[in-house]
């Protein structure tokens, strides 16, 4: 063996046990961060199976891992180009931080706060571990599990407040659209066949950010512009907010045309009829999106 074949052989070396020390770490931080984050995952789970529509969360993990796995091509090149493992100093700091961000989570009792910082620890442990290339590979499908938090009380009780009143405003008009008697008095819709009332969970706040998670999966893997990315994903809120105003107008016209009990019966179930409504609606806007990116036409 020639002194060039020997220097190659210990780079080698060195190279796969740097790689093996890094897996080590890697799964060191990995048992650290779930005997952390286990509670605020349970917590977390609880608000999801207390509401139906918040179950589009538990998806959430699987689109990450999904995301990473397109990209196993470019990330197994990377890992294979890099002459060491690169533990960085900003990787470093950046874990720090989201380690105090927990602290303070976990000591305030703010699962909001716990929450991004996991996402942080997720993030700037890749960046530690791996480097600048493949953080920046895996970034996107890291900052997708921020869509698995909730959102935080006075927005979503803000939010809600305006839009049970628009989608209450424009469900009449659909309803008086097809000539059905109809009267609306604030957020309460008034039929012949009874009233009712348009409440904040009647809002579709949950329905709306499933069909968000949704068009922001379908711009990342299949858009390649921002413009492009940015348009559709904005397309998704009123196409959101669109489906919830079907829901409630539908409401209404049943108890017109049946009676109270069916409309009831509906409202209760309605939520697993809208939904796959507005996933199929952005599959079918983001396919012409892509058509219209090909050609250049936005």
């Amino acid at each position: 063996m020639n002194v060039e074949e020997a220097s190659q052989s210990i780079m080698k070396s060195v190279k796969v046990a740097a790689q093996l020390y890094s897996l080590i770490i890697s799964v060191i931080i990995f048992c650290i961060s779930a005997a952390l984050f286990y509670p605020v995952v349970m917590e977390l789970k609880t608000q999801w199976n207390t509401d139906p529509e918040a179950s589009s969360a538990l998806l959430i993990p699987m689109f990450s891992v999904y995301f990473i796995w397109m990209q196993r091509h470019s990330i197994k090149r990377i890992l294979a180009d890099a002459p060491e493992t690169v533990f960085s100093k900003s990787g470093f700091g950046l874990l720090l931080a989201g380690l105090i961000m927990f602290i303070l989570g976990k000591f305030t009792y703010v699962v909001l706060l716990q929450g991004f910082a996991f996402v942080i620890i997720v993030s700037a442990s890749i960046l530690f571990l791996y480097g600048k290339e493949i953080f920046k590979i895996t970034l996107v499908p890291a900052l997708f599990l921020l869509f698995m938090l909730p959102i935080p009380s006075p927005v979503y009780g803000a939010v809600a407040e305006k839009l049970k009143y628009i989608i209450a405003h424009f469900s009449t008009v659909l309803i008086a659209s097809l000539n059905i008697p109809v009267f609306l008095d604030g957020n309460v819709i008034n039929l012949p066949s009874g009233s009712f009332l348009v409440h904040e969970t009647c809002s579709g706040i949950q329905t709306t950010i499933a069909i968000i998670i949704v068009s922001s999966g379908f711009a990342y893997l299949f858009l390649g512009s921002y413009l492009y990315r940015m348009v559709f994903i904005g397309v998704s809120v009123p196409l959101g907010i669109l489906v919830n105003i079907l829901r409630v107008a539908f409401i209404g016209i049943i108890s017109y045309w049946y009676d109270a009990a069916a409309a009831l019966s509906f409202h209760r179930h309605a939520w697993a009829l809208v939904t796959p409504l507005g996933v199929l609606s952005v599959f079918a806007i983001g396919v012409a999106f892509r058509k219209c990116e090909k050609r250049n036409i936005l």
